[in-house]
């Protein structure tokens, strides 16, 4: 348990005044006044839009007991919410141009509109297409986010290479967001399916999970088990500052696995550096490039661990080769896919800055709605090859 962000109660502000939007819409618009019909969907309503702020907000400030009570049904009824929204501002333009149809009538004889009850029934009729849809969605998005990564495959040709380097397969894994819905056996389920590949090198680029070491440690030690020759490195993303940044530092190389703490290592020739995230920023551990790239010797290819994609800019200024980072879930769903595609500097794949590429991970897990449509969860195995090689992306 620990204080609530600031930002949570925006976040939480704005769920309720969108189920204020939906029961106006889908519940006051469809029903009679004083039926018995209006009283059980305001009630209904009611129920689905504060479950999910209270699960954002039994995230930071309840234990973990207690947020699993109110995770699986707040959770849904968030990614509910926000499909339910999303369906009704679509019909928008069907509401206007029945409203238009009806003011025209009144200076228009001649223009016919449907009788009130007529209205009433088209409403409904709506209303019942939009929830059935967003069930679906809600449906489908949560079999896909708690289904389990695949696993995706990326050539990246690196230039300078070291003789030793080429081939290397290298595990990218981010974001697995252990918390109120999953735990010791999903990352157990991914430390199997990293194993599985047999990478040379496991890099993990933060948020592994939604807590505190006291109440999620022993979920997240299945990590000790990882195998790769060459190790396995870390960085933080934003959630390990937003729950417990000196317990999981502590904690993590416990299991094995080298911190980067804006610091570089040399691997096969390769530097593999990594940095902070910007989250730490505000407790003096923000990221600090030049200083994870100190050790670097001239010509020296580098691999830069930065969980955040928007530093890809400060990689491309000091001609980091490859950076490598998660924290967009790819968009996780729709529409949210649209707005963080506006935000962030790569999205999902491989990109090119320059002479600097970025690859993004889906990610393994999800944050907050029990949702991925159209971003499904990932692992990704890497493979370094020389310039001139056949490019090869598997998704």
């Amino acid at each position: 348990m620990g204080a609530v962000p600031a930002w949570v109660w925006p976040n939480a502000g704005m769920l309720v005044a969108v189920g204020g939007y939906l029961w106006w819409r889908l519940v006051f618009g469809t029903t009679r006044s004083r039926s018995m019909g209006r009283r059980l969907g305001t009630v209904a309503a009611a129920v689905i839009v504060l479950l999910g702020p209270t699960a954002l907000i039994a995230q930071y400030a309840l234990p973990i007991g207690a947020q699993r009570i109110i995770g699986w049904p707040g959770w849904l009824c968030y990614a509910l919410v926000i499909f339910l929204a999303t369906g009704t501002l679509l019909t928008e333009p069907v509401r206007i141009w029945w409203w238009w149809r009806r003011r025209a009538a009144t200076s228009n004889p001649a223009v016919r509109v449907p009788s009130p009850d007529r209205r009433l029934f088209l409403q409904r009729a709506l209303a019942v297409g939009i929830g059935g849809a967003a069930a679906l969605a809600t449906g489908i998005g949560a079999r896909s986010a708690v289904g389990g990564p695949a696993v995706r495959t990326a050539s990246v040709a690196i230039q300078r290479l070291p003789v030793a380097a080429i081939g290397m397969r290298i595990a990218l894994v981010s974001d697995l967001h252990l918390g109120s819905i999953t735990g010791r056996d999903f990352c157990r389920s991914v430390v199997e399916l990293v194993n599985a590949q047999q990478p040379d090198l496991v890099l993990l680029v933060g948020d592994l999970t939604d807590g505190r070491v006291a109440e999620l440690g022993e979920d997240l030690r299945p990590l000790a088990d990882l195998r790769s020759p060459e190790g396995t490195f870390f960085v933080t993303g934003n959630h390990e500052f937003y729950f417990d940044p000196d317990g999981w530092l502590s904690f993590i190389p416990q299991l094995g696995i080298r911190v980067l703490a804006n610091e570089g290592v040399t691997v096969r020739g390769l530097l593999v550096a990594g940095v902070h995230d910007i989250a730490g920023a505000p407790s003096g551990r923000g990221p600090d490039m030049d200083a994870a790239l100190r050790t670097r010797v001239d010509g020296q290819p580098v691999v830069m661990l930065s969980h955040s994609p928007n530093l890809v800019h400060d990689a491309a200024d000091r001609g980091v080769d490859l950076m490598v980072s998660g924290h967009t879930h790819g968009g996780q769903f729709y529409p949210a896919k649209w707005v963080i595609a506006l935000t962030s500097a790569a999205l999902s794949g491989l990109y090119s800055f320059g002479t600097t590429q970025v690859f993004v991970t889906n990610g393994a897990g999800f944050w907050g709605p029990i949702a991925r449509l159209g971003a499904p969860p990932d692992i990704t195995i890497i493979e370094l090859v020389d310039p001139g090689t056949t490019i090869r992306t598997d998704s």
